[in-house]
């Protein structure tokens, strides 16, 4: 076992690049780094795979330097790092990388931070595959999605066993955890949230124009896709046919690019994409409201969370609740479902400053007090101090 030093040292394996802007992944391995530094550790992250155009974060990264390296690779590289750093502790991000660690998790205290579930990301991603594939090609598809869904979940089942030999095991989703434990067989899974950058609050609109209405996400992304797709089908007609619309502008915001065959609306004069922008800071200043329609309970929506730290009002379909409980509609946000509940709740706030004033600084309060870094401090450091008593416990059993 490690001999403890002060500060102890923490060393977070990330299949991220952490930074405290970006897609959510990103945001929340910096947010998991900024809250065990925090509570008190020194913290190092270990990213397996090469640097390229990574952020200075303010905490010693390592990067492979190999191209597209082999697991064995990865193994061999991240074991000499161990070797190199010497922590008294490792934290995983996701099971991504687990077998990276695996060989050596007798011998030091770590815990593992699971984020949304691998085979239910997949049946999302399938809803998106190319729609005019013939019935022979979707067959195929559908056997191999069914394949695919059995080796995550054998997969997911594994890390979790392994992980909980010697180790603390949590999940950072309410809504993940309970059928993680059932899958696994592994009844101590915790929860812990996820921490995020405070990335301030924004400044004063100043544009003279039209009211807006910001919808950011990677349009790459599973759950992007399916907010959009919600909202283009579901919402927007009713939108720009109604006899009283929002005055607002709808502005698609975030890098990727969607396929094609995606069910695009028409151009519109209230609907604008805008694609990559190299700061958001105008966008948010600007922003009446922020729209998150993702209509699925699966994964915690960060932009709700970014929303709350920069004080901007959120309209969003309330199955986010599950995984961030602290929504609550009518407080910190507003909830809509039917096309005719989204665009109540857009107008009112375009017409109501006050109102749109109390919700973002209720929103902004959520955040302080239950994911800002400090909060998560104190969560992270609650799972080391177990994680740090069952691997002492684990070691006096096997009498070493």
């Amino acid at each position: 076992m490690t001999e403890h030093k002060t500060p102890l040292k923490v060393l977070l394996l990330s299949p991220n690049k952490p930074a405290p802007t970006g897609s959510g992944g990103i945001i929340a391995a910096y947010g998991h780094g900024a809250s065990v530094a925090q509570a008190g550790y020194q913290v190092e992250f270990a990213v397996p795979f090469p640097k390229g155009n990574a952020a200075d974060i303010g905490y010693p990264v390592h990067f492979l330097e190999e191209e597209a390296p082999s697991q064995q690779a990865q193994i061999k590289w991240f074991g000499e790092l161990l070797k190199t750093v010497k922590p008294d502790f490792v934290w995983l991000f996701h099971f991504n990388h687990w077998d990276l660690f695996a060989p050596y998790r007798q011998f030091y205290p770590h815990a593992i931070l699971l984020g949304d579930p691998e085979w239910q990301t997949q049946l999302i991603r399938a809803q998106f595959r190319h729609p005019q594939r013939s019935l022979g090609r979707k067959f195929l598809d559908y056997l191999a999605l069914l394949q695919t869904v059995r080796c995550f979940k054998a997969e997911e089942k594994r890390v979790i066993t392994e992980a909980h030999q010697y180790g603390v095991v949590a999940s950072f989703s309410v809504y993940d955890t309970p059928g993680m434990s059932q899958r696994s067989g592994v009844p101590a899974i915790h929860n812990c949230p996820l921490a995020f950058p405070d990335w301030g609050e924004r400044a004063e609109a100043t544009s003279q124009g039209k009211p807006q209405a910001l919808m950011l996400g990677n349009l790459n992304g599973a759950q992007t896709r399916t907010g959009l797709r919600f909202f283009f089908t579901e919402v927007w007609p009713h939108w720009v046919n109604h006899v009283d619309p929002p005055r607002s502008i709808v502005r698609i915001v975030g890098k990727g690019k969607l396929p094609d065959y995606f069910p695009h609306p028409q151009d519109h004069e209230k609907l604008e994409w805008i694609g990559f922008v190299p700061s958001l800071e105008d966008e948010w200043n600007q922003a009446t409201a922020v729209l998150v329609p993702v209509p699925i309970e699966q994964g915690i929506r960060t932009r709700i969370v970014e929303a709350w730290s920069k004080a901007a009002p959120v309209i969003a379909h309330p199955s986010a609740e599950a995984a961030i409980p602290e929504m609550k509609a009518g407080v910190n946000y507003l909830a809509a479902i039917a096309a005719e509940e989204w665009i109540a709740a857009l107008r009112r706030l375009e017409s109501d400053p006050a109102f749109a004033r109390t919700i973002a600084q209720n929103g902004r309060r959520t955040y302080e007090q239950f994911y800002a870094v400090e909060p998560g401090a104190a969560r992270f450091g609650k799972l080391m101090q177990l994680a740090f008593e069952r691997f002492q416990a684990k070691h006096r059993e096997a009498g070493k």
